[in-house]
């Protein structure tokens, strides 16, 4: 009987192995029909449910196996999976830490867990989550990939960035290309990197991952001495974020429209504009998120932009493979990009002397354009608070604040304001962001500033809040 048994079992795995998925589940059904609890045979048959789509039916079928073997990590594990599947992360986590109750090197419940943390936004849970299971399996590839979006998000930008490099080396080449995009997108907040380090991580993510077009395309159909305006050209994703465009409407808004024609092509969800733009009646919308690289730039063309202008930077590394294409005579950086971008298809990378100084310059893929004071052009328009008197009039002390992402908030920053904090023993500073929703998040950031001798009831960390104002202006 437990030959049989055993035969079954391999013929059931060779199956699913196989990706015969139907001879699998029949495999495994018969198997449960004569020992109904037999682990290897639930969890295969859950997998399969899963592979289907029907993560509901896997868990029944593990929640029915549990009830006769309780302990089995398998089962658990499997269970997890499922519950993730279905898009039940706090269920699944918790079936995952049962799991590691009883087998605490499990790996996939390791990684399950983690995953499912980093989705729920408790990027320190999931940094933890991932260190102990890539310290059980160190060449687990996508396990350090994914501890090193976690320790990016807590602003561990050096330790994000060496996480990402051992994924890159434990991953076989087809699959390197998440790493290296990944590097290429932190890189410049790392204070150890140079920017000769940074131009050829960016020069090999380019030649890597995107597909280029004609270096020296031409664009015959253009006469520069036409009789119309230009056409200036502006892509982002981010145009339905107010905050995040306010340093972009203050030009946008006051272009001269009698000598500029304006084209914004918005890969952003609906509505695609938010506050703060003028909505100028001759300016022209295009949706574009459901668009090809090679589409958009066809679009481009047909358009006949004369200047195009790219606002994501490494904030949505794939679309910068529109200017990797070619798509208009003149493509400039400008906006949210940081450092060189390593394309060869930006003519031209519009900075100032603060942010792109002199000796740097040798170290960019574009033209440097510098502009008087700051390249940004802030405007805020939406409605703020009015002006309120300063709380430490009344408090009796000075209150620190900032509401930058907590990836912004590296080790350096925490020990640079730690300094200002010790010199002003009465102070008190308040943190605010998505990440810091989380407990785990917290005690993170409070032992980082613990390390400076930052005492933790100095310090408010908080969720983030909607910014001021409803309503289209």
């Amino acid at each position: 009987m437990e030959r049989d048994l055993a035969a079954s079992i391999d013929e059931a795995r060779q199956h699913h192995h196989d990706d015969e998925l139907e001879l699998a589940a029949a495999t495994y059904r018969r198997i449960l029909q004569a020992q109904p609890a037999q682990v290897e045979a639930l969890t295969g048959l859950a997998e399969i449910f899963q592979a289907r789509g029907n993560a509901i039916e896997a868990v029944a079928l593990l929640e029915e196996g549990l009830r006769s073997s309780p302990d089995s990590a398998s089962l658990l594990e499997s269970l997890g999976n499922a519950r993730h599947a279905q898009g039940l992360l706090q269920s699944a986590i918790k079936a995952y830490r049962e799991t590691l109750d009883r087998e605490p090197c499990r790996t996939g419940a390791l990684w399950g867990m983690g995953c499912a943390q980093a989705s729920l936004g408790d990027h320190a849970a999931a940094a933890e989550s991932l260190r102990q299971l890539v310290e059980l399996q160190p060449d687990y590839g996508q396990g350090h990939d994914n501890r090193g979006r976690a320790l990016y998000e807590l602003g561990q930008v050096e330790q994000a960035l060496e996480a990402f490099q051992r994924a890159f080396h434990a991953l076989p080449p087809e699959a390197r290309a998440v790493p290296l995009t990944n590097m290429a997108m932190v890189i410049p907040g790392s204070p150890s990197v140079s920017n000769r380090e940074i131009l050829a991580c960016r020069r090999a993510w380019a030649s890597q991952c995107l597909l280029s077009g004609p270096v020296n395309k031409t664009f015959p159909d253009r006469d520069p001495r036409q009789d119309r305006s230009l056409r200036l050209g502006y892509v982002s994703a981010y145009f339905a974020r107010r905050n995040w465009m306010k340093p972009v409407w203050g030009l946008i808004n006051h272009h001269d429209r009698e000598r500029f024609e304006i084209h914004l092509f918005s890969d952003g969800p609906e509505p695609s504009i938010a506050e703060g733009y003028g909505g100028h009646s001759r300016d022209n919308l295009h949706e574009t998120s459901g668009l090809s690289n090679q589409a958009l730039a066809q679009l481009i063309e047909d358009v006949q932009i004369d200047v195009l202008v790219d606002l994501n930077g490494y904030s949505k590394p794939p679309r910068l493979g529109l200017f990797a294409l070619r798509a208009a005579p003149v493509q400039v950086a400008w906006f949210n990009m940081f450092a060189t971008s390593g394309l060869r298809g930006f003519d031209y990378i519009v900075g100032d002397r603060h942010v792109i100084p002199d000796q740097e310059e040798s170290f960019y893929t574009e033209q440097v354009v510098r502009v008087p004071g700051s390249y940004l052009t802030f405007e805020v328009g939406y409605p703020v608070p009015d002006i309120s008197p300063l709380p430490c009039l009344a408090a009796g002390f000075l209150t620190f604040g900032c509401l930058a992402p907590q990836y912004k908030i590296t080790t350096e920053v925490i020990e640079a304001w730690s300094r200002i904090l010790n010199a002003s023993p009465t102070s008190r500073l308040v943190l605010k962001n998505v990440v810091l929703e989380q407990p785990a998040a917290r005690d993170f950031v409070r032992s980082q500033f613990a390390r400076f001798s930052i005492a933790p009831d100095r310090l408010d960390l908080e969720g983030p809040a909607e910014h001021y104002g409803t309503g289209r202006k």
